[in-house]
């Protein structure tokens, strides 16, 4: 792959604007996803619990530094590592080169405890079964109703590039969990896996972190099994198409906790067409064939119904010369709304995406290091201390061919867009005259407006100022005609 192609495999990138901190992180508790049931308790130095994959369960203890969990489990008598990194409530597990994403499960209540006394001087908690029941962040003024935004700046681990990695527009009061994940592969060394949800629903935007996989040519001789890792790829056979890989792969490793119903499937050839030109394949380069779809789920979170859209966009190239195949599963996003809601929300989940915009500096820098990495050998990279110190050797100057490298990444990554409005229930392209660029914002709303700190509001309302009802300075935006 071309440097500039790399960042296709990062996926969406969205995040919290501060994680991986370096204070001392609560690992206590049970976690679930991908497969695994993680269970952490304290213990005289650091953790110990257990690790359950299906069936088989690995004993493991772990320390933490540096701001991450290390440690070990034991399986038939031989010990392995494992690393682990918490933000908000998601954990972070990697081991043999495999990264899992978990999620912290609540505590359950006893039935049969004695309730604890409430103060009577305590305020009541608000009521927000109604604003639960809205399936979009509306907020009120005095006069209307109006949705705000609000820029996220997402901020690298200060032990790796560090910085601001790239920013997005969210829902104001919406919550962000997780953040940008670091591993040891050498062309894709970082990943995002994280969530967007609405803490007074069910509305949540979920993105999973890219993964890649190797099949054939001389690794089933070479001590390369299946499950296992090869260059940071796991070894598994390749699927038919995006389809499939969504049913029978990422839908049994993501859900797993829960009783889904597939209801819908649908291919997305617009969309598949647009990664393809996203990434030209150099003349002699592997042959490569890009397909695109969305599974739409049901199941219940609490006795609640809820729809999910899972969506995904793979990559299939046939390596010339061999039989060997890698298969790269990008794109993979997870779109939740309550039952018959989805359509609707679907809007601010396509502004959110819509708006991401990689840090040019942090760019400039993780570009170099994907080169690096590619010349070297991997199994000469075994800590994050060493992707650290090749980092270190990384410059701040930006060259001219890195700044264009930069653009045509985000001009293929806007065109790429623009094919989920076909798919997704569509936005409004307005023009940003602070910013200086386009910005798409829900569509079905006849006034937009922009603040000077990266801060949009839409409304029906034509009577409806900001800069009178709430302070500050706003301009109103001109919708752009398609």
């Amino acid at each position: 792959m071309r440097i500039e192609s790399t960042f296709f495999a990062l996926g969406w990138l969205v995040a919290c604007a501060v994680f991986f901190p370096v204070s001392a992180a609560d690992y206590a508790g049970t976690f679930k996803g991908h497969g695994l049931t993680v269970i952490f308790a304290p213990a005289q130095e650091g953790y110990s619990g257990t690790i359950q994959m299906g069936d088989k369960k690995f004993p493991c203890t772990a320390q933490e530094t540096s701001g991450q969990l290390r440690g070990t489990f034991n399986s038939d008598g031989n010990q392995f590592e494992f690393k682990a990194t918490i933000a908000g409530s998601m954990l972070t597990l990697e081991s043999g080169g495999t990264v899992y994403t978990l999620e912290r499960q609540s505590v359950p209540v006893n039935p049969l405890a004695r309730p604890e006394p409430v103060s009577p001087l305590a305020e009541p908690a608000p009521d927000t079964t109604e604003k639960a029941r809205q399936s979009l962040p509306t907020e009120r003024s005095s006069k209307t109703s109006f949705i705000r935004f609000k820029r996220v700046s997402v901020t690298d681990r200060p032990d790796m590039i560090g910085g601001e990695a790239f920013s997005f527009l969210a829902p104001a009061d919406w919550q962000v969990d997780g953040g940008l994940v670091w591993r040891l592969h050498p062309t894709m060394p970082a990943a995002v896996a994280m969530r967007v949800s609405n803490p007074a629903g069910l509305e949540q935007l979920e993105c999973f972190p890219t993964v890649a996989f190797s099949w054939g040519g001389y690794l089933p001789v070479s001590g390369f099994p299946q499950g296992s890792t090869y260059l940071g790829n796991e070894v598994q056979p390749p699927l038919r198409d995006a389809l499939a890989y969504l049913r029978e792969r990422h839908l049994p490793r993501v859900r797993s906790s829960v009783k889904a119903t597939i209801v819908k499937s649908e291919a997305l050839p617009k969309l598949a067409e647009a990664a393809r030109m996203a990434e030209p394949i150099p003349p002699g380069g592997p042959t490569a064939v890009f397909t695109a779809g969305r599974l739409r789920i049901e199941y219940e979170i609490n006795g609640k119904p809820v729809e999910e859209d899972l969506y995904c966009v793979l990559n299939s190239m046939a390596l010339p010369g061999s039989n060997m195949t890698i298969e790269i599963a990008d794109k993979l996003y997870g779109l939740r709304a309550p039952k018959g809601r989805l359509d609707e929300t679907t809007k601010l989940f396509e502004t959110t995406i819509n708006s991401t915009r990689i840090n040019i500096q942090w760019f400039n820098r993780y570009a170099q290091l994907v080169q690096s990495l590619t010349q070297a050998q991997m199994n000469q990279i075994r800590a994050a201390g060493e992707l650290s110190r090749i980092i270190s050797r990384t410059s701040n100057e930006i060259s001219d061919m890195m700044h264009q490298s930069y653009e045509e990444r985000q001009a293929a990554q806007d065109r790429i867009n623009k094919n989920w409005d076909q798919y997704m229930r569509g936005v409004d392209e307005y023009h940003d005259p602070i910013a200086g660029r386009p910005v798409e914002l829900p569509s079905g709303y006849r006034n937009a407006w922009a603040s000077g700190n990266g801060e949009y509001i839409v409304t029906e309302s034509a009577d409806f100022n900001p800069n009178v009802e709430l302070g500050g300075t706003w301009q109103k935006l001109e919708r752009r005609e398609q």
